[in-house]
């Protein structure tokens, strides 16, 4: 499992860029796409040919061919804001498209809002609605792994999308591997709860949606009243709203099928958590927390990271974690500046650790 950010985020190219290989896998062992509760009751359902009529002709290959597939033969979308850089983490959208031609950039308007909101977009190819669903499964999370070893990703502004048919596969992501997550936004499509043998969630129980850690993360719909699915959504809306999940319907006048507004997905994300003043924070955050060089009136100089200003007295940390404490006074107007601006006023009392 990938679980920090790779070496590789030094090597980093912005902008919105097509049909990049997909050079990374969520889990090294892919017996491991299949392990935990909920991940192996999915699997065995698939195996024993028990999922519903919903998922059925999108299902012509094994889950283990799903998983097994050869990097080289999978590309993958990405937008990356300009001004990201590696000492900032950015937050992650994972969009699964249901048509392989379709939508596969992210529009003008989504890039203004991922560029407000510090945001970095990925889609893979190959996940249409005729694709196997295990499938299109494994290349969101590989597209999202994909991101965490090139980008500083910040792991808890992380949230899985997708249009149509690539809504319910968002919604199932989320519900296989929710430690990753933390919402799922799907865009003019309803998804039916396991009841009755209907579902779009085969191999889960309600008791499983309604538990932990599933019940904490953040369910979202959009559509609106030109979308052919918008009264079926209605429907099914209710029935979420009767589960312990945090669920919400977003209704965007108008809205055909088809993507939701930028508008509407910043309504979605701004429910889950994210706004521009986090942002702005974090961008503060990484500027008080880098390494830069210190400077004294004497003259002298050492290179380390700011931690906190208490009485008159300023904490540094060099990099093989020595504390160092001085005098404020005693450092140079230029670092008596960047404290006051970088370190105190735009942190607002926030202490660095």
């Amino acid at each position: 499992m990938i679980t920090s950010a790779s070496a590789d985020i030094d090597d980093y190219e912005t902008g919105m860029m097509s049909k990049v290989p997909i050079k990374a896998k969520l889990f090294a062992d892919t017996e491991d796409y299949f392990s935990g509760k909920i991940p192996k009751s999915v699997y065995q359902m698939f195996k024993r040919d028990r999922i519903p009529s919903t998922w059925r002709n999108a299902n012509d290959i094994s889950p283990e061919e799903c998983v097994e597939y050869k990097q080289s033969e999978h590309t993958l979308n990405i937008y990356v804001p300009a001004d990201y850089t590696p000492d900032q983490a950015f937050g992650l959208y994972v969009h699964i498209r249901p048509n392989d031609q379709l939508e596969h950039r992210a529009s003008s308007e989504y890039r203004e809002l991922f560029d407000e909101l510090g945001i970095i977009y990925v889609s893979p190819d190959g996940t249409s609605n005729s694709q196997s669903s295990w499938r299109r499964i494994v290349l969101a999370v590989d597209s999202m792994a994909h991101a965490f070893k090139f980008y500083n990703i910040d792991r808890e502004r992380v949230y899985i999308g997708g249009f149509s048919g690539g809504g319910h596969m968002a919604m199932m992501t989320q519900m296989i591997y929710p430690e990753y997550f933390q919402g799922a936004i799907s865009h003019a499509a309803q998804s039916y709860l396991p009841t009755r043998g209907i579902g779009h969630f085969p191999g889960v129980s309600m008791s499983d949606i309604n538990s932990s850690p599933r019940k904490q993360k953040k369910w979202c719909v959009i559509s609106g009243s030109k979308d052919q699915n918008y009264a079926e959504i209605i429907k099914t809306s209710k029935e979420w709203e009767k589960t312990k999940l945090d669920y919400k319907f977003i209704n965007s006048p108008l809205m055909a099928h088809t993507p939701a507004p930028a508008e509407a997905l910043r309504e979605a994300l701004a429910w889950m958590g994210e706004n521009p003043e986090i942002k702005k924070q974090k961008a503060a955050i990484a500027k008080a927390r880098s390494m830069r060089t210190w400077t004294s009136t004497a003259g002298s100089s050492l290179t380390a990271r700011f931690v906190k200003h208490d009485r008159g007295m300023i904490t540094l940390v060099t990099a093989d974690n020595k504390n160092i404490k001085l005098d404020f006074m005693q450092l140079s107007g230029e670092c008596r500046e960047f404290i006051n601006i970088h370190c105190i006023d735009a942190l607002k009392g926030i202490e660095l650790d």
